[in-house]
């Protein structure tokens, strides 16, 4: 299997901008996503619903760079690839942005997300929960996946430094791209597009773009997908049984599904007890 992780802001959406002129055309634009895509989303209640709506909505319809995009199916399609969000875009969750994905006929090309903890200032609190509850609740959980990641940058740290004459940086997006591998054996081969400089931990497997996917950005990622010289596991000592909690608990298939406060059976539980300790 071949995998895409995608980075959004700077790879398929241009620094410019034009969502904002386009906030009053939302209510009729949602309704005639409705009729066009008919995925069971229902984008005019989201619209009404959510104040960010018309700016996730208009930033994929109105922003999202035609070129990049039809790069981007190419190479899932000559590939047989899929895509895996790296993008911060991640937080919506994978059923926003399935839905936000079908506007461009992405949708079905989502495999998954590298972990995230989907927590956004702007979320709405569901009405049976007290919101600076959840809101403590979402630092507790961001501390216990510092906690859980430490061991794989510190490894990976330690490796980049031998090779590299002591630099003992690497960007936390290459971190979550790493785990994620290692969680995944069925993925064979892979190239993370994004705007940062995952070069450090990804050697080999990253383009790096400039506002969006221009043509030499999509001939190197090509190649490098047409590659396959995976699984990738991180070093043994790297998954440590604080890591192994946290996959356990945390990082399952009904993890990232929900929009913002995402309230999975785990994270009720875990409110639950607190209240109970308290």
């Amino acid at each position: 299997m071949k995998v895409v992780f995608l980075d959004i802001d700077g790879v398929i959406q241009p620094f410019t901008q034009y969502r904002f002129e386009h906030k009053a055309q939302m209510p009729a634009l949602c309704e005639k996503l409705n009729e066009m895509i008919n995925n069971g989303f229902d984008y005019a209640k989201y619209n009404k619903e959510n104040s960010l709506a018309p700016y996730d909505i208009g930033a994929v319809y109105f922003d999202w760079e035609t070129n990049s995009v039809q790069y981007l199916r190419e190479m899932l399609d000559k590939n047989d690839a899929k895509i895996v969000l790296s993008s911060d875009w991640k937080e919506k969750g994978t059923d926003m942005m399935r839905a936000l994905l079908d506007i461009w006929r992405l949708g079905d090309y989502l495999y998954g997300i590298t972990d995230s903890i989907l927590y956004t200032s702007g979320a709405e609190c569901p009405e049976d929960m007290d919101e600076k509850k959840i809101r403590d609740y979402w630092w507790k959980r961001e501390r216990q996946r510092r906690d859980a990641f430490k061991s794989v940058e510190k490894v990976i740290v330690e490796n980049l430094k031998k090779e590299d004459n002591g630099r003992d940086y690497i960007d936390d997006r290459s971190i979550e791209i790493l785990e994620y591998l290692d969680r995944h054996r069925e993925i064979t081969g892979y190239v993370a597009i994004d705007d940062r400089d995952l070069e450090r931990g990804l050697k080999g497997h990253f383009v790096e773009t400039r506002s969006h996917i221009k043509e030499e950005n999509f001939k190197k990622a090509m190649d490098i997908l047409s590659k396959e010289d995976g699984p990738y596991p991180l070093p043994k000592e790297a998954v440590t049984e604080r890591l192994v909690a946290y996959r356990n608990k945390y990082l399952n298939s009904e993890s990232f599904t929900s929009y913002y406060f995402h309230l999975s059976k785990e994270i009720l539980e875990d409110l639950k007890d607190e209240e109970k300790n308290r």
